[in-house]
């Protein structure tokens, strides 16, 4: 199995991270990714003085450092290359980290650089220097591998989760009519949305957060109130639910990029 790893820039310049033959030109990751979720779990001591009872979980950001190999050659010069991946892998615009696996798609998380200064041994703009390597921070804040995303619609519907984190689907529509039938909370009346095209996210975490674009419809919010929240798609599982006059997108997340 193959794995192809890119940078896409805010600007949609990729870099091809996956070391290429030998001499060519570019940017090549020298190690691995490392960026895996930090999942920590809280618990409580138990009544019987031996173990705990866990009660939850959480995942901060994932952090990690890449040792990356730069090589210039007589039309394109080190310091060149240099210059341009810096500018468009900095600490402040995110860049898309992408992961493919041939057999079965792409994972993606945004990335920033951890810091600013960056101090190879040599500088890139030595006279005669083709190439060297340096250690290069990463974060990701998002704390997650992103799978691709399905979208569902119509009643009793299979809805899959193949990360290994819990999933919960993010609901699409317009009007008046739609409904979503979920386990834990069986049909649920949607707010009537007029003419927008509304997102509601059904994360516990999210609180019925509801969008129109990238901006809270706190109308639409209001009219969630009261209603209870439904029970994820366990990891690699799947669960019944229902979509009528709406669609449900469902983004599976993981912990790693080797984790499928």
């Amino acid at each position: 199995m193959e794995y192809l790893i890119s940078l896409v820039d805010p600007w949609g310049t990729e870099w091809s991270l996956t070391r290429g033959a030998p001499g060519r030109r570019g940017v090549y990751l020298m190690g691995p990714i490392g960026l895996q979720t930090p999942v920590e779990h809280t618990a409580r001591s138990t009544s019987q003085q031996i173990g705990a009872t866990p009660i939850g979980w959480a995942a901060d950001q994932m952090e990690a450092t890449w040792k990356l190999g730069f090589r210039g050659d007589d039309g394109d010069p080190l310091l060149e290359v240099w210059s341009m991946f810096f500018r468009s892998f900095g600490q402040f615009d995110a860049c898309e980290l992408r992961s493919t696996l041939r057999e079965k798609g792409t994972l993606t998380t945004p990335v920033i650089r951890g810091k600013d200064e960056i101090s190879p041994e040599k500088s890139p703009a030595t006279p005669g220097l083709k190439s060297l390597e340096i250690d290069v921070p990463a974060i990701s804040f998002q704390g997650c591998w992103h799978g691709e995303t399905t979208s569902y619609t119509g009643t009793n519907q299979i809805v899959s989760n193949p990360g290994d984190l819990p999933a919960w689907p993010i609901i699409r529509w317009t009007g008046a009519g739609a409904y979503v039938t979920a386990p834990g909370i069986g049909r649920v009346a949607l707010p009537n949305a007029g003419t927008r095209w509304a997102e509601l996210d059904t994360d516990p975490e999210k609180a019925s957060r509801v969008r129109v674009g990238e901006v809270d419809a706190p109308d639409l919010w209001r009219g969630m109130r009261g209603q209870l929240f439904p029970a994820p798609v366990g990891r690699q599982s799947e669960a019944i639910w229902g979509f009528e006059k709406c669609s449900g997108l469902v983004t599976p997340r993981h912990t790693s990029m080797w984790r499928w």
